[in-house]
């Protein structure tokens, strides 16, 4: 059965990209759009409604901590998840972010994206029954 979520995958590498789109189409996600830039990921918030982010952290305009948290400001529901191949203090969620967006640490496994799909998929549907 085909997954009706609508996907936003944000990153400027077009392996990890295309990588993304293949674990999620394994995983029968149908309707997937990407971005390599913020710029193209703002154009995408405000024309369309996503159910799931996955942005990297270091986009060549922009951070991707910002790009999230005006996503999470259009739609407060967006399933937000930062990916960065980076593991420093630097990296620190700003607290108006914290508890509201997951960390998935590059390079990850399609086990690991699809992990923390199918917990953002329990969450989708007990919203969607309330």
């Amino acid at each position: 059965m085909e997954k009706q979520e609508r996907v936003l995958i944000v990153d400027d590498e077009p392996l990890v990209l295309s990588c993304v789109v293949n674990s999620l189409r394994a995983q029968r996600f149908q309707n997937i759009h990407t971005a390599a830039t913020a710029l193209h990921a703002r154009a995408l918030f405000h024309a369309e409604r996503f159910d799931v982010v996955l942005c990297d952290i270091s986009l060549p305009d922009g951070d991707g901590r910002q790009l999230l948290r005006e996503a999470l400001a259009i739609n407060p529901h967006i399933h937000a998840v930062l990916m960065s191949g980076f593991l420093y203090d630097g990296l620190m969620i700003p607290t108006d972010l914290y508890g509201r967006l997951e960390f998935l640490a590059k390079p990850f496994t399609h086990d690991e994206l699809c992990a923390i799909l199918r917990g953002k998929n329990q969450v989708l549907h007990s919203q969607h029954e309330r």
